[in-house]
């Protein structure tokens, strides 16, 4: 079954299986529905779709990009209920 989040413009898209699995598929642009890529622009990092160029989230480092994409998949797996308190 497919589970989704729509967070800040984007939509973070998971395959969640019978088997008690897990897979983070994409995250999606809400306003064009094509993926969400990394830019790096300078100093900055973003969450930029690849279609209508929305800069959905921008952050100051690395470390805080892959810290906010790992809490939206966490969260995405808890619904799933796969998660270190899931069932």
């Amino acid at each position: 079954m497919k589970v989704s989040r729509d967070l800040d413009g984007m939509r973070f898209i998971a395959d969640c299986s019978n088997l008690n699995s897990f897979v983070p598929e994409d995250i999606q642009c809400l306003l064009c529905q094509r993926r969400i890529n990394v830019e790096v622009h300078g100093t900055e990092v973003s969450l930029t779709c690849s279609g209508c160029g929305n800069r959905a989230r921008c952050f100051s480092s690395e470390p805080e990009l892959e810290s906010y994409i790992a809490e939206n998949w966490n969260r995405l797996r808890q619904a799933c209920g796969t998660g270190p308190f899931g069932a």
